[in-house]
């Protein structure tokens, strides 16, 4: 049984099946520390939530709305966030190892320091966002967007030969 106590109205939501969660809107939240290992999230609305040192540990959070959330800390290791929006979310910290991310939106995220080893971001939107001090080792970049904007670990040589494309900004006057 998960326990979660919502913000708005300050009441205990009791959820007992694991994939209770799917679709459910829990925008704002605060949920630091929650165990919602292996849980169904498929669709849910975390948008602005806190889940700061949250156990996401092979969660499943396809199509999730996570953008401006607090995942610093958090383990999301085999974690599948395929098509998740996490546009300006803190994960700095965080555990990635081996997270399926294609296609996730992390424009202007906060990766400084998380492990994203063995993480497949393929297709990830990744322009803005800062994963500096953080791990790419064997992660997949394959058709990845990033700018100039984009902080990459200093060992991270050339995203470009890794498949990764780099979006020029348009040139003035050019819609």
């Amino acid at each position: 049984m998960i326990e979660i106590k919502h913000k708005f109205n300050g009441q205990a939501i009791r959820v007992v099946e694991a994939d209770a969660l799917a679709g459910a809107d829990l925008a704002g939240a605060r949920l630091e520390m929650a165990d919602l290992a292996r849980k169904d999230m498929t669709g849910i609305n975390l948008k602005g939530a806190d889940l700061a040192a949250a156990d996401l540990t092979g969660a499943r959070l396809s199509r999730a709305n996570m953008a401006a959330v607090n995942l610093a800390g958090a383990n999301l290791e085999s974690a599948t966030l395929v098509g998740a929006s996490l546009a300006g979310a803190n994960l700095a910290a965080a555990n990635m190892a081996g997270a399926d991310l294609t296609g996730c939106d992390l424009t202007g995220a906060r990766l400084v320091g998380a492990n994203l080893a063995g993480a497949d971001l393929t297709r990830a939107d990744l322009r803005g966002a800062d994963i500096s001090h953080g791990s790419l080792e064997d992660a997949g970049v394959q058709g990845a967007l990033y700018d100039d904007a984009t902080r990459f670990p200093e060992l991270f040589f050339d995203p470009q030969k890794k498949g990764a494309i780099l979006m020029k900004p348009a040139s003035p006057g050019v819609k």
